[in-house]
Formats: structure tokens, C-alpha cells, sequence
């Protein structure tokens, strides 16, 4: 009887070893993936700039925000090595300047925060089921634009 509980228990520990493996690797997936998507969109702010450093549009911050809500805010480092990584490779700042660390650490810890608002003060249910969760959004997303 002893045999077959040890067994049982090695298949078990065996399948949580091989789950956390997938899942660790589902998520450095997700992360490169995110990483170079971020950094892509951010180069396309460059390219459509109306006068020197001012961009019509940002989507790199649309992205990392939704990465926040949808991911969970356990993904905001990520998206701070994006931003450095986009800082870097797109601008060219200088990796011990004050627009390079401060500047890009308070914008995602912005970010974080927002979103963190959003789940907690919202309480929208994300997968937008009734008018209410659709309005919310909505309210949430018109005070964006005033902050």
C-alpha cells in the first residue's frame, strides 16, 4: 500500500513541476513578446511627432495599461524594462539621466496606479457584460485625458 501512495504522490509533484514550467514559459513568452511590441509602437510615435519631442498619439501607453488591467499589475516591471529598453533603443537616452530613470519610472508607476484604480475603485468586470461595465469603462477612459 506504501508503494502506490509514494507513486500517486511522485505524479502529482511531477505534474506541478511540469505546470509551473509551462507556466513560467508562457510567461517569458508573453514578456518578449511584449517587450518587442511596446518598443515597436513606440518607435512609430517618433516617425509621427508634430514638432520636436510632441507626439499626436502614444499607443505604447494604451498597451501597457491594458497589460495592467487585463494581466494584472504583476506585469508592471515589464513594462518598466519596455520603457527603458524604448528609451534607449529609440531615443538614445543616456542610461544614468534624469529622463532615462526618473522621468520613465514615474510614467509606469503612473500607469500601475491608474490601473489599479481602475480594478479596485471600478470594480468594472473587464469582459464588459452589461451596459453599467460598459460606461464605467467609458467614464474611467473620458477622465484620462483631464489627469
Amino acid at each position: 500500500m506504501k508503494l502506490i501512495s509514494d507513486s500517486t504522490n511522485n505524479i502529482g509533484s511531477q505534474f506541478e513541476k511540469s505546470a509551473h514550467s509551462r507556466r513560467k514559459w508562457k510567461r517569458f513568452v508573453v514578456a518578449v513578446l511584449f517587450t518587442l511590441f511596446y518598443v515597436a509602437l513606440d518607435r512609430t510615435t517618433v516617425y509621427f511627432q508634430m514638432w520636436v519631442g510632441i507626439s499626436s498619439w502614444y499607443p505604447p501607453s494604451g498597451v501597457a495599461v491594458a497589460m495592467l488591467l487585463g494581466m494584472g499589475t504583476g506585469y508592471a516591471p515589464l513594462i518598466l524594462f519596455a520603457s527603458f529598453i524604448a528609451a534607449r533603443v529609440n531615443y538614445h537616452q543616456e542610461i544614468f539621466s534624469y529622463s532615462f530613470i526618473f522621468a520613465t519610472t514615474t510614467i509606469t508607476g503612473g500607469y500601475t496606479a491608474a490601473a489599479v484604480a481602475l480594478r479596485r475603485l471600478a470594480k468594472i468586470d473587464w469582459h464588459l457584460r452589461s451596459v453599467r461595465d460598459v460606461s464605467g469603462c467609458y467614464f474611467w477612459r473620458c477622465l484620462r485625458p483631464a489627469a
